[in-house]
């Protein structure tokens, strides 16, 4: 499961809505942050070659974790989707599932929707794509390492289409954004992940199936 924090089950609710706002507010930071001005020299200590060669690095770090950001964004966004059209806001496990516990098992989005290779055709940055699917070296107290939604995304549309969907990624969200969203991807993609949520969140459980019904139509 991703986009909550590593909390015990049955204490504090985390809701779409919340991981929502949270990646907005990440994602606006790496947008705006400029490589040119994390390091500077004094008298030429460090000297202008070492800090363009920092300042390279850091360009390239900073376009990979906005990467990354944008694949979570959109990630959380399909599933708020998903809520806005089936009842409204609704917690972030409801539809992903629980965190894994050795004390109680039950399903996640893992145990139905396969991260696979990209699709054939499909250009995308393979560092954020191993990122997203492999996890990152360190655990984090707000996410696991793990991604595995927006990776299955990501390798289905790749850049060009990530950068379409992001369109429809708005906070916060509703339906006519969201229709759009889920339009925006293949209908294999929202059929999966409706398909997988459906299985998770029971209650809402026909709605989810009839969404991706409306959808496949169309």
């Amino acid at each position: 499961m991703e986009f909550t924090t590593r909390v015990k089950r049955n204490n504090q609710v985390f809701r779409i809505s919340d991981f929502t706002h949270a990646l907005k507010k990440m994602t606006d930071f790496f947008n705006n942050l400029q490589p040119d001005d994390i390091y500077t020299s004094f008298q030429n200590v460090p000297d202008e070659k070492y800090v363009a060669e920092l300042t390279k690095q850091a360009t390239i770090n900073v376009n990979t974790a906005l990467k990354y950001m944008h694949c979570k964004k959109l990630s959380i966004s399909v599933l708020a989707a998903f809520a806005v059209l089936t009842g409204g806001d609704a917690p972030v496990a409801m539809f992903l599932g629980d965190l894994p516990d050795p004390e109680y098992v039950s399903p996640s989005i893992e145990d139905f929707v396969t991260v696979k290779k990209k699709a054939e055709g499909v250009k995308l940055d393979v560092t954020v794509f191993q990122l997203l699917k492999n996890g990152r070296e360190r655990e984090s107290d707000f996410d696991i390492k793990k991604s595995p939604l927006a990776a299955f995304l990501y390798a289905r549309i790749g850049d060009a289409g990530l950068k379409e969907s992001l369109n429809y990624c708005i906070y916060p969200m509703d339906k006519l954004h969201a229709n759009e969203l889920l339009k925006s991807l293949p209908k294999y993609c929202v059929a999966e992940i409706g398909g997988a949520c459906a299985r998770i969140a029971i209650t809402r459980s026909e709605a989810l199936r009839d969404v991706v019904r409306k959808l496949n139509e169309k």
